[in-house]
């Protein structure tokens, strides 16, 4: 008896849940350091207004606004990843809602 044939497409199908399911975790990563980097720049805006001094806080705002580029960008990805899971015939591999613009970005 010969061994059951793998599915057509399935290989392919596989590599596009690996492709989701990794742009999702870059995506929890980058939104981790969004906010690891807000809340730093926030502590350290409280600082500079006590010590009426603000000369470290541009390197803080460009770490921030830095941040919230790769967070986009890995939005971007996680979105386009499960769209090609989604055409390649998969579900999600992890029923996992994207935080998006507008959410507890602000």
């Amino acid at each position: 008896m010969a061994a059951p044939r793998p599915r057509r497409g399935s290989s392919s199908l596989r590599q596009a849940q690996r492709q989701a399911a990794k742009a999702r975790r870059a995506c929890c990563r980058a939104y981790d350091e969004l906010l690891e980097t807000r809340e730093e720049l926030e502590s350290t805006v409280e600082d500079a207004f006590e010590e009426m001094s603000f000369a470290p806080l541009e390197r803080l705002f460009a770490r921030a606004e830095a941040a919230e580029v790769r967070y986009r960008l890995a939005v971007l990805a996680a979105i386009a990843a499960e769209s090609t899971a989604r055409e390649t015939g998969a579900n999600p591999v992890l029923d996992m809602r994207i935080k998006r613009e507008g959410s507890t970005l602000h």
